[in-house]
């Protein structure tokens, strides 16, 4: 990579895709590629609910292989991070409640 720029996989940007539109389980992977050792790293934060719920389990298994497995991708790993997907993405929380009345918004404490 001459102008030192990370090229993900399409196959790969699709599973995290796809995992990322599980229901409850938006915004809980996320996905980095190492050029010099030609490798991806999927990373989550669910590891409780994959070692808790074999259906969970399963969706996340179906999804890693027909992207990647099915399609011989190999060179990737799949782990937790929870500080990597703190650090990549953040939950809203107002801090002010607004409410709507006649189309003028009030502030209330």
């Amino acid at each position: 990579m001459s102008d030192g720029k990370e090229i993900l996989s399409p196959m790969i940007t699709h599973a995290v895709d796809d995992l990322n539109k599980m229901s409850g389980f938006e915004n809980k992977f996320v996905c980095r590629y190492d050029a010099q050792n030609d490798w991806y790293d999927i990373m989550h934060s669910i590891e409780n609910d994959i070692q808790q719920n074999d259906e969970i389990a399963k969706m996340v298994s179906d999804i890693l292989y027909h992207h990647l497995i099915s399609q011989g991708v190999y060179n990737f790993s799949f782990y937790e991070d929870k500080h990597v997907i703190a650090k990549s993405t953040y939950e809203f929380e107002p801090n002010v409640n607004k409410h709507i009345e006649d189309k003028v918004v009030t502030m209330r404490n």
